[in-house]
């Protein structure tokens, strides 16, 4: 497609192609091709970077935070933060949920790799910024990821050792999301929960623990497998 229709300039037709570039960047991804799918999510945004265009940005999103995904399965973390700050960069002003959940999927990554490269409070900032982004937006899929933050940011705190704190980032999550609808919101809920009732067991404290667990049940024990 790139071959036939790159230089065209109608927008639905470079929007094909961006799209088309984008995939097989994944395709190339899938084979563990990563140097390659690099190159092909470089090329997205050499040719679609300077666009007006929602739907060519929305790729342009796409393509850098796939970018980022392949630098941390290259294990080049230090690249892949530098990548996702500038997902953060170029659409974090936006209005487009597409565009603001690229947003929120590359600041969780960064956390991640962040933590990866031993900067727990530099991963603990990254998540802070998810929130601070998107705490107040209505989309589930924006919400699931500040949710994930969340729930990473307690698993952080506790590695440094903080574990009060890290409960309460838990009994955040319960408190926002406990009463949502979305599977994806309710499944961070859940996560927190249990990690909670870990951090209090290994605070010796089990009769809590115990009661962190019954809520589980309480919550959840009437969800479906589907």
């Amino acid at each position: 497609m790139t071959r036939r229709f790159g230089d065209a300039s109608a927008p639905e037709l470079l929007e094909q192609v961006a799209r088309a570039l984008v995939v097989k960047g994944i395709t190339l991804g899938q084979l563990d091709r990563q140097e390659e799918a690099v190159a092909v999510y470089a090329e997205v945004v050499r040719r679609f970077g300077g666009a007006s265009e929602p739907e060519l940005l929305e790729q342009v999103a796409k393509a850098l935070f796939n970018m980022g995904a392949a630098l941390g399965e290259l294990d080049r973390k230090e690249a892949a933060v530098a990548v996702y700050e500038e997902v953060a960069r170029r659409f974090g002003d936006a209005s487009a949920p597409e565009l603001l959940e690229q947003v929120a999927w590359a600041l969780v990554d960064k956390g991640i790799a962040l933590g990866d490269l031993d900067r727990p409070e530099e991963e603990i900032t990254a998540y802070d910024e998810v929130v601070r982004r998107l705490g107040e937006a209505s989309a589930p899929a924006l919400l699931a990821q500040v949710a994930w933050a969340l729930v990473n940011k307690g698993v952080a705190l506790g590695q440094l050792d903080r574990p009060e704190e890290e409960m309460a980032v838990y009994d955040e999550v319960v408190r926002r999301f406990g009463d949502a609808a979305a599977t994806a919101l309710l499944g961070q809920v859940a996560r927190a929960l249990d990690f909670k009732g870990i951090t209090l067991r290994q605070l010796d404290r089990k009769e809590d623990a115990l009661s962190v667990y019954d809520e589980v049940v309480r919550r959840f024990g009437e969800a479906s497998a589907t």
